[in-house]
């Protein structure tokens, strides 16, 4: 089951998968945001791929089969981007992944925390830096906080949100590396995070103390 980041269903354009699993009973009526897989043998694994309408990437999903016996699993697939048949109410709300994260509207709005540390953003590609690319990064408490208007692809996500101006802030897993592809042109990049250099505190130099004079040794004349 295909959803967008409203909730709504969205359809499924084409599945492509190995020999080794099927599409379970084809004639039976289904909605279109609903694949049924089934395995052609009792232990196998591989990748399905699915295309989606509108979408200019497919989403490919590892499948694994044992034989423990027969068994239904429902997956549901829910992509951060608003799809065909998106809920132009919930668009217009605050949308979150996941609750529990405050800090993500904070990091949404350009107003991280202040013990939060800026990270330079290398895109691989153009080999734009810092302030000449669309992406903003800051490390804090373990975690690297990603503002971007590109889907981010890998790592996954432990968090994210939609800030008032659109773009996305992703909550990630310590990583030097992001892969990520444009909302507009499918394009992937990997963008390259580094903590950016910190200029040394300059330290006052203590006052001179003034050396103190021998005290004159009795029937001597004093400086």
């Amino acid at each position: 089951m295909f959803l967008d980041v409203t909730g709504a269903p969205w359809p499924v354009s084409r599945v492509l998968m190995r020999p080794e699993f099927r599409v379970d009973d084809p004639a039976r009526p289904r909605a279109d945001h609903v694949v049924y897989l089934a395995p052609n043998r009792l232990w196998d694994h591989g990748n399905v791929t699915v295309e989606l309408a509108g979408l200019p990437l497919p989403v490919s999903l590892p499948v694994l089969v044992d034989d423990a016996g027969p068994v239904d699993e429902v997956v549901v697939v829910r992509l951060p981007e608003p799809g065909p048949r998106a809920d132009l109410r919930a668009l217009a709300a605050p949308v979150r992944l996941a609750a529990g994260e405050p800090a993500l509207d904070l990091f949404a709005t350009g107003t991280p925390p202040g013990d939060a540390v800026r990270l330079a953003v290398e895109d691989e590609v153009t080999g734009a830096v810092g302030p000449a690319t669309p992406h903003r990064a800051w490390f804090w408490r373990e975690q690297v906080w990603l503002k971007t208007p590109d889907l981010v692809l890998a790592p996954a996500a432990h968090a994210a949100a939609r800030g008032p101006d659109g773009t996305w802030i992703h909550m990630l897993p310590d990583t030097p590396l992001v892969l990520v592809s444009s909302r507009k042109t499918g394009a992937t990049r990997r963008l390259r995070l580094a903590r950016l250099p910190v200029a040394p505190v300059p330290v006052p130099s203590a006052p001179a103390i003034p050396a103190k004079h021998p005290a004159p040794a009795p029937g001597e004349a004093s400086p």
